[in-house]
């Protein structure tokens, strides 16, 4: 059904960079305009707080698991 793409190793781990990148940032402004809103972490509603937990996690895993740190350094070095 779905054709797997060959992509060159490089190539994979700056798509899966920016991924990491993208949700990262999205999560990030959404926290932003939460704290905005409710003043503090602790004066969020409990399902708010549930699911930037949930959503930190992930994203931390998802990093982790891609190595999203020796990732940034390889950029920040130019060798990516």
């Amino acid at each position: 059904m779905w054709k797997k793409i060959s992509l060159h190793p490089e190539t994979e781990a700056l798509v899966r960079y920016r991924i990491y990148s993208d949700k990262k940032e999205e999560l990030e402004s959404f926290i932003r305009k939460e704290f905005q809103l409710w003043g503090s972490y602790e004066s969020m509603p409990g399902y708010i707080k549930k699911l930037i937990d949930s959503e930190l996690v992930a994203i931390g895993r998802y990093g982790k698991r891609i190595d999203a740190y020796s990732i940034e350094q390889r950029i920040a070095s130019g060798e990516l």
